[in-house]
C-alpha cells in the first residue's frame, strides 16, 4: 500500500468524463439543440469520453481493491474528536 493514500490525495478532482458527456447531451436535448446531425458530429467526443470514463473507473476499482485489501494500521495520534 506504499504511497497509495498519498497518490489518491494527489489525484485530480473531477467527474467521470462519460458522466459529464451524458449530462451535456441531456442538456442539449432539453434545450432542443440535439438532432441526428449533431449526434453524428459528437460521436468522436462521445467515444473519447466513454474510453476515458472506463479508464477512470478501472483506476477507481484498482484503488478500491487495494484499500479494501489493506490491513489496519494503528495511528500514531488520536483523531480530533475522540
Amino acid at each position: 500500500m506504499s504511497g497509495l493514500v498519498e497518490r489518491l490525495f494527489a489525484s485530480p478532482d473531477g467527474v467521470n468524463p462519460a458522466v459529464e458527456m451524458s449530462t451535456r447531451i441531456a442538456e442539449m436535448a432539453r434545450a432542443g439543440r440535439l438532432d441526428p446531425a449533431r449526434v453524428q458530429e459528437l460521436l468522436p467526443e462521445i467515444g473519447a469520453a466513454a474510453d476515458q470514463g472506463e479508464r477512470d473507473l478501472d483506476a477507481a476499482r484498482t484503488a478500491f481493491d487495494s484499500l479494501s485489501g489493506a490491513g489496519a494500521v494503528a495511528a500514531k495520534e488520536v483523531p480530533f474528536g475522540f
